[in-house]
């Protein structure tokens, strides 16, 4: 008896596996490809074998075939696969469900990279300070002053290091990589015993600026005490300085600029001519300058000096507005978490150049890459406006674009409902109840058994952050900005750090 239960077990797992029917792929899973390799087997000769995809027309695939493949381009989305199989009165079938989702088109990557210091000019022998700055984290940066390449740090926003050289003329290159882009910075000095102090006004140049808040900076060869006359009105700077970087809003019209710098028995001098032709953005009397400028700090604390209350809201926007503020500069706005709803407007509806993206797993660095739509979705909420403005920008993930829109549907919806359900004007409240009372009946027919109607009210703050109001400091009497994170490599007297 146990030798035929055993002979009957055998005979029907070989009838079992005489009829195997499957699907070989897709398999159940998400796939990043629209090309979709697709295989059906049987372990025996069929008399046809057909298939239907998203349970749509079945079509022919072979006949008397044990297998068939196919290869099929499929669109984004979830997809449904099902095959049949016919012998004689037998029939066959499986199916399968997969998803393809395709990853996100990769931005451009573009960064700003240059040399700060050295600048053209003559130093003294000994202590030459070299600074390299980005305003991205970059995957390298290199720098060459005669002896070949030599790496000076990884994954950072700047590289500085303090070389000691001895009388020559010096040629300084830098370079730095994000992903696939490099972008090289150059810049000759001369290193000798008697030193000329060299001013450079980088900024105003001779031209019509079409703002009234303008850039000023200035820098010298070595350290030096820096001041400047404006239409007449002397202001100091800075003292024993190599750099100036501030913003002076002024009046519209044609300016004079006279520069002087001054490093023991040495100094220059520039003069520069321009003019500012535009209408202000607030027209109050707050805002008057009376002919003189008013200063607010340099671009790289200006984080520090929203976070410190220096700037209210609306100033903020203002100078957000003024499209002077690099990328850079613009994520770390956004990531203080203190924007009010006219500086996220501001950075909304003003055209920056997108941050490049760096797409290397930097997770423990701290290092973010999202654009400047998607930080703010995830930061703050957002007004009605904001939503709309987030909207129209293409730098919105595909992913936080559908969320937003079903929110606003949502919260659209939710409104409509609120106005169905308010009471009229003049009706009491028993009038009120019996009308509602109507209204449900009349309704009821129209729902499904069980059904209810549910009234859901959305809300969502405004999102605006409250900065006090501050006064504005000059850059040369602030600290200095953030540092970047990094990597250093060190060369020359080994006191090069990355940032």
């Amino acid at each position: 008896m146990r030798n035929l239960i055993i002979v009957a077990a055998l005979i029907l797992l070989a009838a079992a596996s005489a009829q195997a029917f499957e699907i070989t792929s897709p398999a159940d899973q998400a796939y990043t490809t629209t090309d979709i390799q697709f295989e059906v087997t049987h372990n025996g000769t069929l008399d046809s074998i057909s298939y239907s995809i998203d349970n749509g027309t079945l079509l022919d695939a072979c006949e008397n075939c044990s297998d068939y493949g196919a290869a099929l381009v499929l669109a984004e989305g979830v997809h449904t696969i099902a095959a049949e199989g016919a012998l004689g009165n037998e029939s066959y079938s499986d199916d399968v469900a997969f998803t393809i989702d395709l990853p996100d088109e990769p931005q451009p990557v573009d960064f700003s990279f240059g040399i700060v210091s050295p600048v053209p000019g003559t130093y003294a022998p000994g202590d030459v300070e070299i600074d390299i700055e980005a305003n991205e984290t970059l995957d390298r940066i290199e720098y060459d002053i005669g002896d070949g390449w030599m790496q000076a740090c990884e994954y950072c926003e700047g590289y500085e290091e303090t070389l000691d050289l001895d009388e020559s003329d010096y040629t300084l290159r830098a370079r730095g990589t994000l992903d696939n882009v490099t972008k090289e910075a150059l810049v000759q000095f001369t290193v000798e015993e008697e030193p000329t102090l060299t001013l450079t006004v980088a900024s105003p140049k001779e031209r019509t600026y079409g703002t009234t808040s303008v850039h000023f900076e200035f820098r010298t060869n070595m350290e030096a005490d820096i001041g400047y006359e404006l239409d007449g009105g002397y202001f100091d700077a800075c003292e024993g300085c190599r750099e100036f970087d501030d913003y002076a809003t002024l009046a519209e019209g044609g300016h004079n600029l006279t520069v002087y710098a001054e490093a023991g028995n040495l100094t220059d001098v520039a003069t520069v001519l321009f003019a500012v032709n535009v209408t202000p953005y607030h027209d109050d009397d707050d805002n008057e300058t009376d002919g003189e400028p008013r200063f607010t700090v340099g671009l790289n604390r200006l984080p520090q000096a929203v976070g410190a209350g220096e700037y209210t809201d609306e100033e903020l926007a203002e100078v957000i507005r003024s499209g002077a503020l690099p990328p850079g500069v613009v994520n770390r706005l956004i990531k203080t978490g203190l924007l009010g709803n006219e500086s996220i407007q501001a950075i909304l509806d003003t055209q920056f150049n997108p941050p490049g993206i760096f797409r290397k797993v930097m997770g423990w660095f701290g290092f973010r890459t999202n654009t400047y739509a998607e930080q703010i979705y995830e930061t703050y909420g957002l007004s009605d406006s904001a939503e709309q403005a987030l909207l129209a920008r293409d730098d919105l993930p595909r992913k936080y674009a559908d969320r937003l829109k079903q929110q606003v549907k949502e919260k659209t919806q939710n409104r409509l409902r609120i106005q169905e359900h308010e009471p009229d004007e003049g009706e009491t409240p028993v009038q009120q109840q019996a009308r509602e009372r109507d209204e449900n009946r009349s309704g009821a027919s129209a729902q499904a058994p069980g059904q209810q109607k549910r009234l859901q009210v959305g809300s969502q703050e405004s999102g605006e952050g409250k900065v006090p109001p501050g006064q504005a400091k000059k850059l040369g009497e602030g600290g200095q900005g953030n540092a970047g994170k990094g990597n250093s490599g060190s060369n020359g007297n080994g006191n090069g750090k990355g940032r």
